[in-house]
């Protein structure tokens, strides 16, 4: 088995917030940039207080209670 078998979301942050896995999780940009990282490009979130990635509840994603 492959590490990203299974996943319901993966965020390779290469640009946008696009969900990797094909389950339509993507990421909403509010305020971050794209910059250089050390593998393709990263989210700079450089004002943590404006500057987020978010996804709407999804039951795919619940951790549980």
């Amino acid at each position: 088995m492959a590490l990203t078998d299974n996943l319901v979301a993966y965020w390779k942050l290469d640009g946008d917030g696009t969900d990797a896995t094909g389950r339509g999780n993507t990421l909403t940009n509010v305020g971050a940039s794209w910059v250089a990282g050390k593998i393709g490009q990263a989210a700079d979130l450089e004002n943590s207080e404006s500057d987020y990635l978010y996804r709407a509840d999804n039951a795919d994603l619940s951790m549980g209670d």
